[in-house]
């Protein structure tokens, strides 16, 4: 039996996210968490999808945001 989880959606990214690792993230986000950083400039979409060992894309991004 499938558990659904609700969508998250937040207008900032705390610092505290920024800080964690990616073996840590799902402590912070417990759900599928959308980011909606546009503050009135053309969106675009980044989607960092955590499998096993493959962290680069959560460090590329916490960089990025930096």
């Amino acid at each position: 039996m499938a558990t659904e989880l609700e969508l998250s959606v937040r207008d900032s990214i705390d610092e505290k996210v920024l800080d964690c690792e990616a073996k840590d993230l799902h402590r912070l986000l417990p759900t599928p968490t959308l980011f909606d950083l546009t503050n009135g400039v053309p969106p675009i979409f980044v989607s960092v999808l955590l499998h096993g060992n493959e962290l680069t894309g959560w460090d590329a991004i916490r960089q990025f945001l930096r």
